[in-house]
């Protein structure tokens, strides 16, 4: 039994002597005592330059104009109200889409049919200001 567990050692062994050999790495494994300055991560400078004019850090933070509002609608709306909202932002430099569970018309306490822009289901979150 000790023979057989001799021989298991050496065999583990041998595994992991060839394994060592064919990991296809940078560098081959190295024990806990390796020096950590040679797995160190390579940071790299990008090859773009800042752009202000991309930035939003220099944005006008006190007004509404040229912000892209959503607006989420179903049928049974006041759009008198949901009207008024729209006229008001775009009067103000904004750009307002409807939003509604489905694509198409919604329809309004008063009977009267308010295009929708985009649906619940094909538009996200990030694409709108608020």
């Amino acid at each position: 039994m000790i023979e057989l567990r001799n021989e298991y050692k050496i065999y583990n062994q041998c595994m992991l002597n060839a394994f060592r050999d064919y990991i296809p790495t940078r560098r081959r494994i190295s024990w806990a005592d390796a020096d950590p300055q040679d797995y160190a991560s390579i940071v790299k400078e990008g090859s773009l330059n800042r752009s202000p004019a991309l930035s939003m850090a220099f944005t006008r933070k006190n007004s509404i104009a040229t912000r892209k509002i959503a607006i989420l609608a179903c049928d049974g709306v006041d759009e008198n109200a949901l009207l008024e909202i729209i006229k008001v932002l775009e009067g103000e430099g904004a750009s307002c889409d409807v939003i509604a569970p489905r694509l198409g018309f919604i329809t309004g306490i008063h009977e009267k049919t308010i295009p929708v822009s985009k649906s619940l289901l094909n538009t996200a979150s990030v694409l709108y200001d608020a």
